[in-house]
């Protein structure tokens, strides 16, 4: 890569950021009492933007191919993100933005054939329903995004990206400096 390529990847990597942060910011906000009247589409809109603009920066930074991956090794570098950093996974979002086939495959294996969706609150807060019967799950007691039993706690992830956006600013700022 060379210098200008990689400039124009950090500067949609701090774009990706600051999306992915406002939506985060957002979610305390709606979250935050006194407003116990929230509208939960919306707590699940600024989630899956989270989700979408964190998987956005994870593909900017390592690619979907490992060859694509290698040859974005000295991006990371310049904005000091590690190979297992906490931003590559990308599982959760690939469960919403495959939410067809999740259902699809719940309706073929699902013993009990319960479905909680789109839930608010701690894990515990509907009991009886198998791991699998829970699809999308906002634990607000662990801070963490829940989907067939698997988590993906937020709060790695927020630090993740401000430490990158961060060094993308940085990095930027030198761009014009130069």
């Amino acid at each position: 890569m060379d210098s200008r390529l990689i400039n124009l990847f950090q500067s949609e990597i701090k774009n990706q950021c600051d999306f992915a942060l406002h939506s985060i910011e957002s979610i305390n906000k709606l979250m935050m009492p006194p407003t116990a009247n929230f509208d939960s589409n919306e707590v699940w809109f600024y989630i899956q933007s989270f989700l979408i603009s964190t998987a956005n920066v994870s593909k900017l930074l390592f690619g979907t191919k490992p060859k694509i991956s290698t040859e974005r090794k000295l991006l990371r570098k310049t904005l000091n993100v590690s190979d297992d950093s906490a931003i590559r996974i990308r599982d959760m979002r690939n469960h919403f933005e495959h939410y067809d086939q999740r259902i699809e495959r719940w309706n073929k294996t699902s013993t009990r054939r319960n479905f909680a969706d789109k839930l608010i609150g701690p894990t515990n807060m509907i009991s009886g329903i198998d791991p699998q019967d829970h699809f999308r799950h906002f634990d607000t007691s662990k801070g963490a995004i829940r989907f067939n039993g698997e988590e993906y706690l937020i709060q790695p992830i927020v630090d993740e990206l401000v430490k990158i956006h961060v060094a993308a600013s940085t990095e930027l700022q030198k761009m014009f400096l130069r």
